[in-house]
């Protein structure tokens, strides 16, 4: 019998949207920074620039509660980890939701 334990999708899952963001926010924020040292100006009322201002909000919120968590875990907490990866989540979806709010309505 094989005794190995099941793969971790969901962590495997995680880690790849995590390397992800970080991987798009190092593109994206070089370039909003330079366009706006050369004196580019954004017109907010474009859909596309809301889109890209929300893109840019979640996924720093993203990769920082994500650390939160996993260096909660890092830590030894496992007890603590399972609820602080709930009010990550929540804290996660709230910000979405405000992001959400402020910028398309």
């Amino acid at each position: 019998m094989d005794k190995t334990p099941p793969p971790l999708r969901l962590k495997g899952f995680l880690w790849f949207t995590f390397s992800g963001t970080a991987m798009l926010s190092a593109f994206i924020l070089p370039v909003h920074i330079w366009a706006l040292l050369q004196g580019k100006t954004m017109n907010i009322s474009l859909i596309w620039f809301k889109l890209y201002f929300a893109l840019l909000f979640v996924v720093g919120l993203y990769h920082s509660l994500y650390r939160v968590k996993t260096i909660v875990f890092d830590l030894g907490f496992t007890r603590a980890y399972h609820w602080v990866g709930g009010l990550t989540t929540i804290l996660f979806l709230a910000g979405v939701a405000a992001a959400a709010k402020l910028l398309f309505a």
